[in-house]
């Protein structure tokens, strides 16, 4: 199933819902397009030849045959999966990204089965910083570390728009890297710029608002709402507040601020304690940690 949006004069937003979605990992994505002068700029290649077959067909209909480029935002496997589709192609990412699409894929075991059997094709073009390659476009690509420490973002000056990928969700960021800081400052920057519509890789086309509920939610202690999720999504939902609070809680104890870490695990020990969401081994780790941090304040 495949939505389709137009943003300002030249942009288009595919929206997807992929077919191995299931109820604890449901997963709409977005592939954001951008119609240049002689080029066709992707954000994302989400999951592989199927979709993008599709995105590629409509894209030619309104926009005629023009070369393409790829961008991937961050490592994991749902932004990589179309590298394969595009293997002709320029296909550009941070340097990070391209490293760690090597050393992340070396065990494939690890991926969703239905994805193990698809071909690896690494970025063949990439950026330290930022890429100005593109300005006679004005698509601009940029290193943004929160999400992962990889993470990238594209800024379509002409259109005024990010597209921010992981950096940014809803109703909450999922936090798998652990520096907080410079998480909250790429966050900063975001609302710094000139962007009057944000684009997530998951979710819906936004602007600086949810930008701004991100930060907030990462600068304070966060509670939970259960306005937040439908029942029918409660228990993956949680598992991403515990992963949430999991990462950050781990981030203040390295930093030494053993009373911010005590609330994020205190916390997760309170959800677990009422809906039983770890398993013996987490719980175990959950109450060891806890143990270190008490003695320590």
């Amino acid at each position: 199933m495949m939505k389709i949006q137009n943003i300002g004069d030249r942009g288009v937003v595919f929206s997807l819902v992929d077919e191995f979605s299931y109820p604890d990992y449901y997963c709409p994505a977005n592939i954001y397009a951008v119609n240049g002068e002689e080029k066709i700029y992707l954000s994302d290649g989400y999951f592989g030849s199927e979709i993008l077959k599709e995105v590629v067909k409509y894209l030619e209909k309104e926009f005629g045959k023009k070369q393409y480029i790829l961008f991937n935002s961050h490592f994991h496997w749902d932004h990589i999966r179309g590298n394969c589709f595009f293997s002709n192609e320029i296909i550009i990412s941070n340097q990070l990204t391209k490293d760690l699409i090597i050393e992340k894929n070396k065990d494939k075991s690890k991926l969703n089965e239905a994805y193990q059997q698809r071909k690896i094709v690494l970025p063949n073009m990439t950026f330290e910083r930022d890429c100005t390659e593109f300005e006679k476009d004005k698509i601009t690509f940029f290193h943004s570390p929160g999400h992962t420490e990889d993470s990238s973002s594209c800024y379509d000056a002409k259109n005024k728009v990010l597209f921010a990928a992981d950096n940014i969700e809803y109703p909450f960021p999922y936090v798998t890297s652990s520096n907080l800081s410079t998480y909250i400052s790429t966050l900063k920057k975001y609302l710094k710029s000139p962007a009057e519509i944000v684009i997530p890789s998951h979710g819906y086309v936004t602007d600086k608002k949810l930008v701004e509920a991100n930060l907030k939610y990462l600068e304070t202690f966060p509670e939970i709402d259960s306005d937040m999720y439908a029942d029918e999504n409660k228990n993956s939902f949680l598992k991403g507040i515990i992963q949430n609070f999991t990462t950050i809680g781990e981030d203040y104890y390295v930093k030494e601020d053993f009373e911010k870490a005590e609330l994020y695990f205190e916390k997760i020990a309170s959800i677990n304690k009422e809906e039983s969401i770890l398993q013996e081994e987490a719980v175990k780790k959950l109450e060891s940690r806890l143990k270190e941090i008490k003695k320590r304040l």
